[in-house]
């Protein structure tokens, strides 16, 4: 039995009616969706279904928006009452009965937002008018306002036109006031704000400033705000803002004046302004005092200073206002301030002139400006001296007389001057007075230094100092004593000790050398000891005196004191040599010493050319000549030295110094079979000829070399290879053998012998030889060297390689090699080895490029591309045909491609791998091959859907989650994309694992040429008895997908065998569904085509999966 819906409730909405209603129901029949009559009375007649929008067959609240007036759809007016009827629409019945009509109810709306508020505010309140909004279809029963945009309060009693009156505000406070009208459906939406200020008692005037002026002032200020109303006064209070007096008459703008003050009376004065609300904040206070202009000083008292005068007063009364400075007048006429500014007693004046009469008054100055002039005061200002300047001095015996040019006087004549010694430490008063230029300073000591300062005195006091000169004082220099003399050729050196100097610098001496006869003055001067008298007879006696000269003149004569003359002396005799060291001795007999003593000797090497003196001294009967050179020969001759300098010299002898010759050393061995060379540096040979070398092997025991070896290298014969030997060598001349040179090390050795017993392990590109190591002859084995073309040349291991078995790398694969080993040491490599025969190898390479043809009956013919043969030709291929868990060789053997797998299993999937084998092994796998990949070639465009329309894209550009427009089921994601490649023959034979192309003009609804592997299922809307069967003997039974066959491109006579040979890249994809098995029919340039499902590209396709 049929149920028609039955309306439990009606919402009106603007221009709509949410109608809530029961299900329908007919047995057997499903609601396909809703729909509703309507009708502005109780009256249907004429009324249509009309379908609810959209369509829902599950939702029992749905809105109602249209009406049909008799002749076209409108929308539901507010305001308007209407009645609706519920019915629905099923799959088989079609429209079902109607529900009973709804009661009453209209469609309304909200009213409009308030406009063009305008807003008069007062003392707490404001008026606010506005244009009101529409009203929705519904009165306007009030209106709600708000301070603060967000929280909204109803105006009481309710308020429903403009203007609307607010109460209870701040004074003085700004405000945004929004509006919302209300009607039966509710709020309206805010209003612009509007924004205003409350008025209020004016704000404090500020920056006052008073003019002060003779009982009164003038205020000027800022205005403070108003308050939001004119400011109509002011009042002012000068008692600390305890009582406060209105201006009468009114004053209402700055400045305002207060008058009847008294002056030099401090007041303190706040101001308020006055609006209708009252009076406002107080003012921060102005503080002044009336005043007047001062009285005249007097009493007047000048003191006299250095071009200035110091003047005392009494100060007349203020005027009410403090003194700020003092003028002066010295004509009665011009006045001139103080700067800076003088304000009480004394005042100072400068700038005038010394020695000059003035007569001055003065005026005291407030800030009313100048009072009454003073009666005049007269003075004459003076200074002390200026300082003199010291020009020069004349030293005197025990004074100096200084001369100056005087100072200015200051305006006072100068009565004396002030001397100082001790430069400014101390002065003296000349007593009796010095007025003038030269003074004289006496009580000095002779040839001492004084710095000499001088100041000037008149009535003011002393000048400044002037500046400083240094004098001495002095006289001739007393007289010397002579203590000794000493001899030179026709001469004497004199010594003395100076008397006094007199004070002042010895710059001279004269000679007497016949007891003070006559005197001569030394040319050049001499004035230190010892002094050199010359032009004196040899062997002759003197009686010698001297005086000191000066710059004063010259001085007392000295003590008188007898000297002798001498010659210099004779030559040595007998000279006797004696070899050393690098010395020589010379025994001699000394010769006559000239009257003087010998002091020294002088020796020559070079038969007298030149002379040394020896250094220490050296007078005795024989000398010693060091630091000669052994082996050469120097022919010596010796000068004996006195006072009066050297003597004749004595014949030469010859002299040949000499000693033992030194060790080698540096010594370095060079290894030999059973001997060592022995390079080194030469030692000194001590002054003789080297003649031999010995050597000692272990360092007690020393050889002479037969026949003897001079020179570097020397060789030592006769040893043993592989014994350890510490070898010395000494040095040997006509003189003797010197000491042992430092040892060296050798251990003598020759090349190895060579390896034996060669056995080769070939590998891939690579041979291992193992051997018996040759005898090494006395020195390690360093290294081996082998050789691959039989001896004609060897290559060194690098790096080295010591021990059997070693490696021969980088060889080729399938070559054979002829090998022979050389063992190496330090002293080279041995004889070659006998020779051992090999070639490396490795397992082939993976075969690659799998494609099969289908053979039918259980056999396929496998195509490849042979891998790297690992230097041998295959003898057999293994396959796999599950994905390489079990490999099976080919028997008979198969070793090219193409290869055939027999005994296989008709419509079952294979993933099939390959690996060659040579004669070193099995080689990899290759790639698996899955047969019958359900495919697109890359570069299809697939049907999409981007999130606002629908689109072609190409399938290598899509990824996980794209939307994909299917055939029955909208649009769906992407779960899962792949590649892998897979081989074209490029032939026409017809097979599933192979590529073929749909043209547009086989396949009308092509947008372009499709081209899908053989096992890729078209989806058609009937086949042929013929593709039946075969689709049946391909597959086991036909598939439907999308209620259409799937009809594969191998089956598909009109899907043509694609000509390109090689491998392709081709794609695939399944879509997203609950279903692992499920297949999609979608759109492939246009044409309808199959997925693949979820399963098959995870775990069958071995395809390259992509995010």
């Amino acid at each position: 039995m049929a149920t028609p819906p039955s309306i439990t409730a009606v919402v009106p909405g603007n221009g709509s009616v949410a109608i809530t209603f029961t299900a329908a129901s007919i047995p057997g029949d499903t609601v396909q969706y809703y729909g509703y009559q309507v009708s502005t009375s109780t009256d249907f007649s004429g009324a249509i279904n009309i379908e609810f929008a959209p369509r829902d067959a599950s939702s029992l609240t749905q809105t109602a928006t249209q009406y049909w007036n008799g002749s076209s759809f409108v929308t539901l007016s507010n305001g308007t009452t209407y009645y609706f009827k519920v019915l629905a629409a099923f799959a088989s019945a079609g429209w079902g009965g109607a529900s009973a009509a709804s009661g009453p109810v209209t469609p309304n709306n909200l009213p409009s937002a308030p406009t063009s508020l305008l807003a008069t505010p007062g003392y707490t309140s404001v008026s606010i008018a506005f244009t009101a909004g529409s009203q929705g279809g519904s009165p306007i029963s009030n209106y709600k306002y708000s301070t603060d945009g967000t929280n909204y309060t109803a105006f009481s009693p309710a308020q429903a036109s403009s203007p609307v009156s607010i109460t209870g505000l701040s004074s003085g406070t700004s405000y945004t006031v929004y509006l919302k009208a209300v009607n039966g459906a509710g709020d309206s939406p805010a209003s612009s704000g509007v924004s205003f200020t409350t008025t209020n008692t004016p704000s404090a005037p500020t920056s006052l400033l008073a003019t002060i002026g003779n009982q009164q002032v003038s205020i000027a200020f800022t205005p403070g705000a108003n308050g939001g109303t004119p400011i109509t006064n002011y009042s002012y209070s000068m008692n600390g803002g305890t009582s406060y007096t209105v201006f009468s008459p009114a004053q209402s703008s700055s400045p305002v004046v207060i008058t009847g003050l008294t002056n030099g009376t401090s007041y303190t004065v706040y101001l308020k302004a006055i609006n209708v609300n009252g009076s406002g904040a107080a003012s921060a206070g102005v503080t002044f005092t009336p005043s007047t202009t001062p009285s005249a000083p007097t009493s007047l008292v000048s003191t006299k200073g250095d071009s200035s005068v110091s003047i005392a007063f009494t100060a007349g009364a203020t005027g009410g206002s403090a003194i700020t400075n003092y003028k002066w007048s010295s004509d009665g006429t011009n006045y001139t301030a103080f700067s800076p500014a003088q304000t009480s007693s004394p005042v100072s004046i400068t700038g005038l002139t010394n020695g000059t009469s003035y007569t001055v008054y003065l005026k005291a100055v407030n800030a009313n400006g100048d009072g009454v002039a003073s009666a005049g005061t007269t003075f004459t200002p003076s200074t002390t001296p200026s300082a003199p300047t010291l020009n020069s001095y004349t030293p005197q015996d025990g004074a100096v007389q200084v001369s100056f040019t005087a100072g200015a006087t200051g305006g006072s004549a100068i009565t004396n001057y002030q001397y100082s010694t001790d430069n400014g430490a101390s002065y003296a008063s000349f007593s009796p007075a010095q007025t003038s230029s030269p003074v004289t300073i006496s009580g000095l000591a002779n040839g001492g230094t004084y710095n000499v300062i001088l100041k000037a005195i008149n009535a003011n006091g002393l000048s400044p100092a002037s500046n400083m000169i240094s004098v001495v004082p002095s006289t001739t220099p007393s007289a010397s004593t002579i203590t000794s003399y000493t001899r030179q050729a026709g001469g004497i050196y004199l010594y003395y000790s100076v008397g006094s100097t007199g004070g002042a610098a010895i710059t001279n001496y004269q000679v007497s050398t016949n007891n003070g006869s006559s005197f001569v003055t030394l040319s050049p001067a001499q004035f230190s000891s010892p002094l050199s008298i010359t032009g004196l007879t040899d062997l002759t006696s003197y009686n010698v005196i001297i005086k000191a000269i000066n710059s004063n003149g010259v001085g007392t004569a000295s003590n008188t004191f007898t000297v002798f003359t001498s010659v210099a002396p004779s030559a040595p005799t007998s000279l006797v040599v004696t070899n050393q060291n690098q010395a020589a001795r010379i025994d001699f007999t000394p010769g006559y010493d000239g009257g003087a003593g010998i002091s020294n000797y002088q020796y020559s090497l070079d038969n007298g050319a030149t002379f040394t003196a020896f250094s220490p001294v050296q007078y005795g009967s024989f000398v010693i000549i060091s630091g000669l050179t052994n082996g050469n020969s120097y022919y010596i001759a010796l000068k004996a030295v006195n006072s009066n300098g050297a003597g004749a010299a004595s014949s030469a002898v010859l002299a040949q110094p000499v000693t033992l010759p030194s060790p080698p050393s540096s010594l370095v061995a060079t290894l030999g079979n059973q001997s060592a060379s022995i390079a080194f540096t030469a030692g000194d040979n001590g002054g003789r000829t080297i003649n031999n070398y010995q050597y000692s092997i272990d360092g007690v025991n020393y050889v002479p070399f037969s026949p003897a070896q001079t020179s570097s290298p020397v060789v030592v014969s006769g040893l043993t290879n592989g014994t350890l030997y510490s070898i010395t060598l000494k040095t040997v001349t006509s003189y003797g053998a010197s000491s042992a040179s430092p040892a060296v090390t050798v251990t003598p050795s020759t090349v190895p012998h060579p390896p034996t017993a060669l056995v080769a392990t070939p590998s891939n590109n690579q041979i291992s030889i193992a051997f018996t190591p040759g005898y090494p002859e006395g020195a390690p084995v360093t290294n081996y060297q082998y050789s691959i073309d039989g001896g004609v040349t060897f290559t060194a291991f690098s790096p080295a390689q010591l021990v059997s078995p070693v490696l021969i790398t980088g060889l080729t694969n399938g070559i054979t090699y002829t090998i022979q080993l050389k063992e190496v040491n330090m002293d080279g490599p041995s004889l070659a080895s006998a020779s051992v025969m090999s070639a490396p190898g490795a397992v082939p390479a993976a075969p690659t490029a799998l494609s099969s043809v289908d053979l039918y009956n259980g056999n396929i013919s496998l195509s490849f591309t042979p891998g790297y043969n690992g230097g041998f030709n295959p003898i057999n291929y293994q396959y796999s045909l599950d994905g390489g868990n079990t490999f099976t060789a080919f028997s008979p053997a198969q070793t090219s491609s193409p290869v055939i797998i027999s005994g296989l299993i008709n419509r079952t999937s294979y993933t099939i791998q390959l690996k060659a084998v040579n004669v070193v092994g099995v080689g990899a796998a290759s790639a698996s091959l899955s047969l019958y990949y359900m495919c697109f070639l890359e570069g299809t465009n697939i049907l999409c859907f981007n999130g606002s329309k629908e689109e072609y894209r190409k399938i290598e550009s899509l990824r996980k989650g794209d939307l994909v427009k299917t055939f029955m089921d909208g649009y769906k994601a992407i779960d899962t994309i792949g590649f892998t490649k897979v081989y074209n023959p490029g032939n026409a034979m017809r097979s599933k694992n192979r590529l073929y192309k749909c043209k547009k003009e086989n396949y009308p609804s092509l947008t372009e040429d499709l081209v899908i592997t053989g096992c890729h299922a078209i989806l058609v809307d009937d086949i042929t008895d013929v593709q039946k069967e075969r689709l049946i003997e391909e597959q086991g039974k036909i598939y439907i997908t999308d209620n259409h066959y799937r009809l594969i491109a191998m089956v598909d006579e009109r899907a043509e065998p694609f000509q390109e040979e090689g491998l392709h890249t081709v794609w695939h994809l399944a879509l997203e569904n609950e279903n692992y098995y499920y297949n999609y029919g979608i759109f492939a340039n246009g044409l309808h085509v199959e997925t693949t499902s979820k399963r098959m590209i995870k775990e069958q396709s071995g395809m390259t999966l992509v995010e």
